[in-house]
């Protein structure tokens, strides 16, 4: 899409911060400017501002969630609906981190429809003011307005109530003016991508054999593809032209792979294709055309191509045991980070012709069969 940014003026009346795409949130790192710590006890004001050069939105829905409490020493704590994602939000210096966690939550909630804590209607000035908010993380959501031949997009914004100006004083009352781009679709054929990458060296075991990710295309299911470790190197299947590699499929799948899912969490080895050795298989829906348009998928890769339409793309993953996992997007490509938990970490499955854990498990069994004799030796002593 042709992007162009809106020249937002500034208004002074409350202290008025512009983010970028996915909101600089104050964190623990710039609190040391602070002239003391912030009331735990004070209530907070936020207020949403909509406003395109000379244009306010009126009548726009603004979502806002409750990320996190936030404590007067300055450490959050993930509380609510949007609590059990396994994200970190303490430490986070770097506003690419910023980026992925508020990325990964809005994924989460366009896949599961997560009720907002707040809701509000913008005025005629285009604001939306939440208030009696308690200290914490907020997140307000994208707002996305349609005009004839383009759409308005102001940015998911993640903030800190209270807020830290530039002189070091906390502000409870607080605008912000989430950063705006008026996109127009061009309807050229664009590429977009996923891929999953797993940060879980020395316990690869752990993987599953399969992994559903769900790609939404304005909110609702478009495609469902199913990603496995493909690397033979030969052909992946193939849809829309249906180029299937030779043999890898039965008969009775009719070229597509049928894949067999559950819902809930991933667990080692619980997703199965119909077709062994299938690349990936696709389920599609949505869209304008019966058939889906080209994709493919391998070695824990998926892509396809559209028209670029003005529609809006998210990405979401399967949750899978042992792991966390993350959403971040880099120009037309989604990245799903799985990372072993860090909390009772599992142990690694002994690989075949590892001789320090046969040697171990030979041991243990001649220490076992060694007591055994004994315990029988001393019985029989006792019975003479």
């Amino acid at each position: 899409m042709k992007k162009t940014l809106s020249r937002l003026p500034m208004l002074l009346l409350v202290i008025t911060v512009i983010f970028s795409a996915s909101a600089a949130v104050v964190s623990a790192a710039s609190t040391s400017q602070a002239e003391a710590p912030f009331d735990p006890d004070r209530m907070c004001r936020l207020t949403v501002l909509y406003q395109d050069e000379e244009t306010f939105y009126q009548g726009q829905t603004v979502q806002l969630y409750r990320v996190a409490d936030w404590s007067a020493d300055y450490v959050f704590t993930p509380t609510g609906t949007l609590a059990g994602y396994g994200l970190q939000y303490n430490g986070l210096t770097e506003a690419s981190q910023w980026d992925t966690v508020t990325q990964t939550l809005t994924a989460h909630i366009a896949a599961e429809g997560v009720t907002p804590d707040a809701v509000k209607s913008t005025d005629r000035q285009g604001k939306a003011a939440f208030a009696q908010l308690t200290p914490g993380l907020y997140l307000v959501r994208e707002l996305r307005i349609e005009d004839t031949d383009s759409t308005r997009v102001f940015y998911d914004t993640m903030i800190t109530l209270p807020a830290l100006d530039d002189e070091g004083h906390w502000i409870y009352d607080l605008t912000v003016i989430p950063k705006s781009e008026k996109l127009a679709p061009t309807y050229e054929d664009v590429t977009y991508r996923v891929n999953v990458i797993w940060n879980d060296k020395g316990f690869e075991s752990y993987r599953p054999q399969s992994l559903p990710v769900t790609i939404y295309r304005n909110g609702e299911v478009y495609a469902e593809p199913l990603l496995t470790a493909s690397t033979d190197g030969e052909n992946p299947v193939r849809q829309a032209g249906m180029a299937v590699r030779a043999g890898s499929l039965p008969t009775v799948a009719f070229g597509m792979a049928i894949p067999v899912r559950q819902s809930g969490t991933v667990s080692n080895g619980s997703l199965l294709t119909a077709a062994v050795g299938a690349a990936a298989s696709v389920v599609s829906s949505g869209g304008d055309s019966a058939e889906p348009p080209a994709t493919l998928a391998t070695d824990w890769h998926y892509e396809w191509t559209v028209p670029d339409d003005g529609s809006q793309w998210n990405v979401v993953g399967a949750d899978v045991a042992h792991y966390t996992h993350t959403v971040r997007r880099e120009g037309n490509t989604w990245i799903l980070e799985y990372v072993i938990t860090g909390n009772e970490q599992p142990k690694p499955t002994p690989k075949t012709g590892d001789e320090s854990h046969v040697l171990l498990a030979a041991a243990e069994m001649a220490a076992g069969l060694f007591l055994l004799f004994f315990g029988l030796r001393r019985k029989r002593t006792a019975d003479e």
